[in-house]
């Protein structure tokens, strides 16, 4: 009697790209991606990343780009800016980084982004 036939070899399933978190109307872009691990950002925010000089340790590590934290966003190239904005960031959340506003003036969708990373009125 012949041995039993083999199940055919099942294709090696790809793994899925990341998706963006979400929670609510509330999305990782909006908060910058800042708590997001490197091999947990989607596609199109790692490859802005590494544009800009990130690469995974750098970004995990929240290190500091000069090159570009230490510029206007009116001296970024449009390329940078292209990539920051990928990453949720625009010239009023670059220039400013909400700096002395209060918490009832920050746009909604900041203030959800901040409470994603720990803060609250009391705290802000």
């Amino acid at each position: 009697k012949p041995p039993p036939k083999a199940a055919p070899e099942a294709a090696p399933a790809e793994e899925p790209a990341p998706a963006e978190e979400k929670s609510g109307d509330f999305a990782d872009k909006d908060a910058k991606y800042e708590d997001v691990a490197w091999s947990s950002l989607p596609s199109s925010a790692r490859e802005a990343a590494e544009s800009i000089g990130f690469d995974e340790k750098k970004w995990d590590e929240k290190e500091w780009l000069p090159h570009i934290d230490d510029k206007h966003w009116e001296d970024l190239s449009d390329d940078e800016k292209k990539a920051c904005e990928t990453l949720g960031w625009d010239v009023h959340s670059w220039d400013k980084k909400y700096e002395g506003q209060e918490w009832a003036d920050l746009p909604e969708v900041v203030q959800k982004a901040a409470s994603k990373l720990g803060w609250d009125q009391e705290k802000w």
